[in-house]
């Protein structure tokens, strides 16, 4: 795994993330604006996942620090 972090300026506060995590949540944000949607990403309580979903949605991805992602309904 790259050790690459990238840091993102909140309104709750910087988030750092892995490179390979980064880069998967940019996807889902894409995707999720490619069908007339607005996202809403979150760090995880676990501290290591991020997860991406719709707003007013609780479906969406759980995106681990190397990048692999899991839908979760």
């Amino acid at each position: 795994m790259s050790s690459l972090n990238i840091t993102i300026p909140t309104p709750h506060g910087d988030v750092t993330l892995p490179f390979e995590q980064f880069i998967t949540l940019g996807k889902y944000l894409d995707q999720i604006r490619a069908e007339g949607k607005q996202p809403v990403w979150h760090p995880n309580d676990c501290g290591c996942c991020v997860s991406v979903h719709p707003e007013g949605e609780h479906s969406g991805w759980v995106i681990g620090a190397d990048g692999g992602a899991d839908y979760v309904e």
